[in-house]
């Protein structure tokens, strides 16, 4: 059932791109829950995921009957808070019945909730003696079962069940709808060799033939029956074959399975195979002989359906759903008569060539078995479900017309909004009684009867009488005026723009705009932030960058868009995993009395246009949004434009004000110049415009840009029939194919053929026209529009009232008025509300950076560090939510401190720099990458936190040497990496190294260590980054040594903490061997000293070298270390043990070639860009120096260098379930 549900809703996500999906998860089972968190964060990212909690109801009966009440409010609360459409349950009969933790579904949320299930079977009503002798069970089913008449659509499984379902509950044909089932695409046949190399039948039958049966002892599935057929049949098969039970079998049921088939006397022919992998069932189905599936009854029959996909002749019994997956009577037999069952079995394995045709009709009958025919079904149904209640007339507020205050502005404000809601509120009136509220009532240009005007500033006085509150939004000032009503005064909100930067910025305060956007959109806009300079100029970049809408409609009852794309954008843009209903009309259009406008000839007139003239033409501003470039461009090479009797009118005012100032302008009137043919007409009153319209043969509206606006240009071609071209961009790309032509680009030559084809076929204009009018009629409606718009905006209305808070309490408290009630229980319940609440927030990314926020050692853990918390900050992906925080001993505790002083944050967010607890929410995923291994013990009690609640721990490898190498490591080292590592073996979700070689050394550590890994767990790994200044830096003031040293001609250059593993005594004697054979080489080490390293650096301070040929430079800022690699001949990093090795990256950035020792991470990162010696040879690292000094050096220039945002996205992507290297 759990496999079903899910390969069900994986199928729908995949199919139904156009709807919105969200799942809802029992928070009681979320310490269960870490494979199906797993594949829904596949699916999509986890804040599309809520949860449901109440308190526990795991008491005796009547004291859970009373909580399980409880829990239905708070359950259904929470669904109706988010408000779907739609809401299924993958199966009413949820948990362990009266036992377990998951609360009985008592009802369901109140409609216009679709309310859907998957109905699986009814075998307990069908069979009670068996499966419902314990009261309080029979009680719990039949109390659950009789929420099935309550749905709308039932998605049965079968045809039996679907038939059951209108017998035993009286459901109606139409809500009950047969979606049928699959199996997991591994169920496969697989090749010969696939099947002899894992060839598990061996263990079970080795040698010998066998017939499978997979299933239990429950009495249902028959296995009595089945034995008692194989003893019959096994007379004539003379013990050819061996009866293989798949089930992972009780000891009490094996020797009563035992006995059993000794009373028969095929006692050594039968054979269970205990528990097997899905794996190992695959390799069962393909060398099955014969697969027998002999249940009494059965909802379904998947194991029918694995054993097809994996070409197994099989037989059933011929009753209940497995009539419907075996059609062919031949292969079915009468599960109660045993002997009727061994027939089956005896012809096919004894008829000839009969298993052959059963396994080629196994093959053609899996094949119409998919998981996309069934999630196209279940979509079908819920579709049609929700079209036939949409269509239903808009209902009265108790009994009366709805009354709604609408702010929107009015003519004379010039803003589109204002024209449209003039011109939309007429036809609302038929439905509502509207009253309206402006920011100034003197300048309304237009009056309605019936329809007061207000101050905005009455509103709070007359609140209390309205049912709904709609806020039309635009992207304009205009709009401001309403933004504290939204706050204080929650309606409906209808958005016109998609991106709403210019509504709430404020000039006069452009940080607190800025910490706003920051808040909204997260990385994308802290990115812009630090980028820019601050102040006015930033606060515009982000205008223009980001949709900047959640903050308009966060608190919004509900929101109204007029586009998929707009919906899409305001969906990608909340951060919050539960975000306001949005419901997408389209923009409303008065249609044209077709009879009461002028003909065309009348408009050509009235325009001067020559009746013979074919006229086309491009509504709306003239400017570099439109690409009117483009259209001129291919206007003149098209025929019409060659022709010299076509003219292109640009209707429409031109960018850059009277005098046009701007160089697009400029460009667009260098363009047009010397072609009267091609005029720009200005701003036209509505009466011209509309004349424009009338008198064209042909309309063409292009894009470049898109704020996510309707264009009110494309629906007025549409609204009169006329013939036009456009590009799919932003909303226009959800037109219909037939009502125009769309072109996937707006470039000259697809405006060129599509002018042609139009201008040249006025039987193909002709054709665009009606379709565009029958489009109208049927989705532009305007009478359909309103009524479906006040019908929204009541219903969310309604819906808000009735969840909530206060809701909730009046319901509890009615529920429990006659029971004591006990103060932990009311303090169970307010807890519970409060998690569901919370849940609502995204999960976040936690970043430990405890180590690096007491002090930045500059070390390469702390660099990686760094720069991921940076890369996290800034990520173009507003759904990743960073957190640094730091491990105390009392908990987790922010650090935004450490954000803020890194430059992962932007400066204006230093007033919102938080301290203190850390609480950890669902679905949280902590990164462990700070080296705080000495911290296991702190760490295990939030890491078990985190895993009772769905979330997941994952650690950053930076290398486990002291594993590897302990003679190179002090004691407590040792113990604190193998405790921190084995913590996270046994409980953290995934390791991540920082190369391959990294990911191979683990693994192979982990084998040999006797250390069980979590099932599940991951091994991944992502190469560090390397962004480094640029080379300009080589030529910064640097100090006199590191000066003089650049001009050395045989400079050869170690770069590095000075450790004993660095290698750097041995490239000591290897340099004091060549200056004995006379070779004449400098030697450089820079970096500051590690630990034991004393003895070293007095061999250091006493060389005798020392300032001559050798020289031991400490710690060097950046520009003597770029002058450095760029001047030496060779940069060697001679490492022992080494976790990664960045100096590689940096002396290839600055062209230093490079002579490595041959550890395998050296090997990955160099390639053949480097030379190598063996590492700890002096011996050979002097062969290779005079080999380069002889020969010249390998170029490193070849060598791939990720950058850290190209390490950071595969790190982050990791942790997402991408790039799964080994997985335990």
């Amino acid at each position: 059932m759990g496999r079903y549900s899910l390969s069900l809703a994986k199928e729908i996500v995949r199919i139904g791109s156009e709807h919105d999906f969200m799942f809802l998860l029992n928070r009681h089972y979320l310490d269960k829950s870490a494979d199906l968190i797993s594949e829904i964060a596949k699916l999509d990212d986890l804040g599309n995921v809520i949860l449901h909690d109440y308190p526990s109801v795991q008491y005796d009966w009547h004291e859970r009957q009373r909580r399980e009440q409880v829990a239905n409010v708070l359950r259904n609360d929470r669904i109706e808070t988010v408000s779907p459409d739609v809401y299924h349950i993958s199966s009413v009969f949820e948990g362990e019945s009266v036992y377990g933790a998951a609360a009985a579904f008592i009802d369901f949320p109140k409609p216009p909730i679709i309310r859907s299930a998957t109905l699986y079977d009814f075998i307990p009503l069908l069979y009670p003696d068996k499966y419902l002798t314990d009261w309080q069970v029979a009680l719990w089913y039949k109390r659950t079962s009789s929420l099935i008449p309550q749905l709308d659509v039932g998605l049965a499984i079968s045809d039996a069940t679907k038939k059951d379902a209108e017998r035993l509950f009286h459901m109606r044909p139409e809500r009950v709808v047969n979606i049928f089932g699959s199996v997991a695409d591994h169920f496969r046949i697989l090749s010969a060799a696939e099947a002899h190399r894992g060839a598990i039948w061996r263990r079970f039958a080795p040698g010998q033939k066998f017939i499978l049966y997979v299933g239990g002892p429950d009495f249902r599935k028959n296995l009595d029956g089945a034995l008692e057929a194989f003893a019959i049949a096994n007379k004539e098969l003379a013990d050819k074959y061996k009866l293989l039970i798949v089930y992972d079998i009780k000891s009490a049921e094996a020797l009563a399975l035992r006995e059993k088939a000794a009373r028969l006397g095929v006692a050594p022919l039968v054979v269970t195979t205990g528990f097997v992998s899905d794996e190992e069932l695959v390799e069962l189905y393909n060398a099955a002989s014969l697969f027998v599936f002999p249940p009494l009854y059965e909802g379904l029959g998947l194991p029918v359906i694995e054993a097809m996909r994996c070409g197994a002749p099989v037989l059933v019994g011929d009753n209940s759903s497995l009539t419907e997956i075996v059609d062919d009577p031949a292969y079915r037999f009468d599960a109660e008569k045993p002997a009727d069952m061994a027939k089956s079995m005896a012809r096919a394995l004894t008829k000839e060539g009969e298993l052959q045709r059963m396994r080629a009709y196994s093959r053609e009958r899996a094949a119409l078995f998919t998981w996309e025919k069934s999630a196209r079904r279940a979509l079908d149904a819920w579709e049609e479900t929700y079209a036939a209640r949409s269509g239903r007339k808009t209902s009265s507020v108790a009994g009366r017309v709805p009354r709604i205050a609408m702010f929107t502005p009015l003519p004379s404000a010039k803003t589109g909004v204002a024209d449209y809601s003039a011109e939309f509120l007429p036809a609302l009136s038929k439905f509502a009684s509207f009253e309206i509220f402006v920011d100034d009532v003197a300048e309304v240009e237009t009056n309605f009867d019936d329809m007061p005007i207000w101050h905005h500033s009455q509103f709070p006085f007359k609140a209390h009488l309205y049912d709904a509150i709609v806020y039309q939004l635009g992207n304009s000032p205009f709009h401001h005026y309403m933004l504290p009503y939204i706050e204080s005064f929650p309606g409906v909100v209808v958005i016109h723009d998609a991106y709403l930067g210019y509504l709430s910025y404020d000039p006069g305060d452009p940080d607190a705009f800025i910490r706003r956007m920051i808040q909204e959109h997260g990385g994308p806009a802290r990115a812009i932030v630090l980028a820019g300079e601050g102040g006015d100029r930033t606060a515009r970049a982000l205008v223009d960058a980001l949709p900047c809408s959640a903050t308009s409609t966060h608190r919004s009852l509900g929101v109204i868009v007029h586009s998929r794309f707009a919906h899409d954008v305001l969906v990608a843009a909340s951060r919050r995993a539960a975000a306001p209903k949005i419901v997408v009309l389209p923009q409303y259009r008065a249609g044209a009395a077709r009879k009461s406008r002028p003909s065309r000839a009348e408009a050509r007139e009235a325009l001067a246009i020559p009746p013979e003239a074919l006229v086309i033409i491009s509504l709306g501003h003239v400017a570099h949004t439109k690409g009117v470039l483009e259209l001129i461009e291919g206007f003149k090479r098209s025929i019409a434009g060659r022709s010299g009797d076509a003219r292109l009118l640009l209707v429409g005012e031109l960018e850059g004000g009277v005098n046009h100032d701007s160089p697009y302008a400029r460009e667009v009137l260098r363009a047009i110049a010397g072609r009267s043919d091609i005029q720009i007409t200005g701003y036209v009153e509505k009466e011209i415009y509309d004349l424009y319209i009338v008198a064209a043969d042909i309309g063409v509206q292009l894009r470049t840009l898109t704020r996510g606006e309707t264009s009110g240009a494309i629906l007025n071609l549409l609204m009169n029939g006329a013939p036009f071209i456009y590009n799919r961009m932003g909303p226009s790309a959800e037109l219909p194919a037939q009502v125009a032509v769309a072109l996937d680009s707006c470039q000259p030559e697809s405006v060129v053929e599509a002018l042609d084809a139009l201008a040249g076929d006025p039987a193909l204009r002709q054709a665009y026209s009606k379709a565009a009018l029958r489009y109208c009629a049927e989705v532009l409606n305007p009478e359909k529009i309103a009524e479906k718009f006040v019908r929204s905006v009541v219903a969310m209305t309604e819906h808000a009232e009735t969840c909530g808070p206060k809701t909730v309490s009046k319901t509890i408290a009615r529920l429990l008025r006659d029971a004591p009630i006990t103060q932990e229980f009311v303090q169970e319940i307010a807890r519970s509300y409060v998690r569901q609440e919370r849940s609502e927030l995204a999960p976040r990314l936690l970043i430990d950076v405890t180590h690096i926020r007491e002090g930045d050692l500059k070390t390469g853990v702390q660099r990686v560090v760094r720069e991921i918390t940076r890369a996290a900050y800034t990520w173009d992906d507003a759904r990743l939510r960073p957190q640094t925080f730091a491990y105390t001993e009392a908990g987790l505790i922010y650090a935004d401190d450490y954000a803020q002083s890194c430059g992962a944050r932007a400066p204006v967010e230093v007033e919102n720099v938080r301290f203190g607890v850390l609480d950890i929410r669902p679905f949280d995923k902590i990164l462990m990458a700070d080296g705080t291994w000495h911290l296991a013990d702190w760490m295990r009690e939030p890491i078990d936190r985190l895993d009772q609640i769905g979330g997941a721990a994952f650690g950053l490898v930076h290398d486990i040497l002291p594993l590897q190498h302990p003679d190179l490591f002090l004691d407590h080292v040792k113990i604190s990496v193998a405790n921190w590592l084995t913590l996270l073996l046994e409980k953290g979700a995934g390791l991540i190294c920082t190369s391959q070689s990294g990911a191979d050394g683990l693994i192979e550590w982990i084998e040999g260590s006797g250390i069980t890994p979590r099932p599940g767990l991951r091994i991944g790994y992502a190469r560090l980054g390397a962004d480094f200044a640029s080379k300009a830096q080589a030529s910064a003031p640097v100090t006199a040594v590191t000066a003089g040293l650049a001009d050395r001609e045989n400079l050869f250059l170690m770069v590095g903490t000075i450790e004993p593993r660095k290698g750097h005594d041995y490239v000591l004697d290897a340099f004091e061997r060549l200056w004995a054979s006379g070779v004449d080489a400098t030697l450089v080490f820079v970096g500051k000293a590690g630990w034991s390293v004393d003895e070293l650096l007095r061999r250091f301070d006493s060389h005798e070298e020392k300032g001559k040929r050798f020289f031991y430079l400490g710690f060097m800022p950046e520009a003597d270390v770029a002058r450095l690699y760029q001047s030496a001949a060779a940069t060697i990093v001679a490492s022992i043990a080494e976790g990664f090795g960045l100096p590689i990256y940096e002396a290839a950035h600055f062209g230093s070639p490079l002579l490595l020792s041959d550890l395998p991470v050296f090997a990955e990162l160099g390639g053949e860009h480097a030379r190598y010696f063996s590492a700890g040879s002096a011996s050979q690292l002097a062969a290779a120096v005079r080999e380069q000094l002889a020969s010249g050096p390998t170029p490193s220039k070849g060598i791939a260098m990720p950058s850290w945002n190209d390490c950071a996205r595969r790190i982050f992507e990791f942790l997402d379930g991408k790039h799964t290297y080994r997985q335990f």
